[in-house]
């Protein structure tokens, strides 16, 4: 029997492995740019006095909080301790600071990779899921809302992500309450993509998906939507990707139509918020809506950061 040689995705465990160490080593870096530039803030056409620490400050502290689970107070005294042990003369945020000045972070969650985006185009996949919102706990919840008389209903979010599907980074995100259902925020994210220069191919995404918004606005990019239609859905409307995933499930069935169109890709989204949460937990500490924004955007910097060092590399093998 003949064998040839072919290039296929495959993962090299030794360089895998060796990402994963380097994920969880206790290597902190920095740089002459960011010693010198850890206090200096201009703040130009605006009033009053500057900032002490600037946004990179705040970004180290808040990475800090979020990679070893810490609350603000020990994230203030760990980066202390670790300044001190290094013999670096730099301040250290206090937790109120930190706590005030990350409501406004402006995290940049992806960089790179921009003339694939704009030349090839880029295979999404998109989904959400929910994170509890820290406060009471669940048992006194329900204590007291038999006291009176009524249940408290559980207090959580929903992270809308939007997964590259040859990198697995995340290209956008969205937070929203958990009655925003996920087709009213896709067209604001695909915008976000496109204001970046992104160029989407193809996008793959779960029955929630299946409305005539998310169709429109499918076309209007020139994409292909590869989303799991209704069982009850019909034919005969304006919208001709709609129409046509109806008749290939119809005649193929959904098993022989989801092996076609490659709808297991799907997985990569999945396996990217089973991440965040083994990671960071499935909760969020921040009690305002943009301390949470924030919290989520450097979750996913980091995670982004994480597939840099240890992503999927194609290497010969034998078929």
């Amino acid at each position: 029997m003949n064998k040839t040689l072919t290039t296929h995705h495959q993962r090299d465990w030794k360089e895998y492995n060796n990402a994963l160490k380097r994920r969880a080593s206790l290597d902190f870096w920095l740089s002459k740019e960011v010693i010198e530039g850890w206090t200096k803030v201009e703040r130009k056409g605006k009033r009053g006095h500057p900032f002490l620490y600037s946004e990179i400050a705040i970004m180290f502290l808040a990475t800090i909080n979020q990679i070893f689970h810490l609350p603000l107070r020990p994230t203030e005294g760990f980066v202390g301790s670790l300044f001190s042990l290094s013999s670096l003369p730099l301040p250290v945020p206090s937790f109120s600071t930190l706590c005030r000045r990350r409501r406004g972070l402006r995290v940049k969650v992806f960089m790179g990779a921009r003339e694939r985006m704009r030349e090839e185009g880029i295979v999404l996949i998109v989904d959400s899921s929910g994170v509890k919102v820290m406060g009471k706990g669940e048992w006194a919840k329900r204590r007291e809302g038999k006291e009176r008389g009524r249940m408290e209903r559980k207090g959580w979010i929903k992270v809308h992500l939007c997964v590259d599907f040859e990198t697995g980074k995340i290209l956008e995100f969205c937070l929203t309450d958990e009655r925003v259902h996920d087709s009213k925020v896709f067209k604001g994210m695909m915008e976000g993509i496109e204001r970046r220069g992104g160029k989407v191919r193809e996008v793959i995404m779960d029955g929630a998906y299946d409305r005539g918004e998310v169709w429109e606005e499918i076309e209007r990019m020139g994409a292909k939507g590869v989303i799991k239609v209704r069982r009850d859905g019909k034919e005969g409307g304006v919208l001709k990707g709609r129409d046509e995933a109806i008749r290939e499930m119809r005649e193929k069935g959904f098993c022989e139509w989801a092996r076609e169109k490659g709808y297991g890709r799907r997985n990569k989204v999945e396996m990217t918020f089973s991440r965040m949460k083994g990671i960071f937990g499935d909760r969020v500490r921040a009690r305002s809506w943009e301390g949470r924004e924030s919290e989520i955007g450097v979750r996913i910097w980091i995670l982004n950061r994480m597939v840099e060092m240890g992503d999927e590399v194609s290497c010969m093998a034998w078929s």
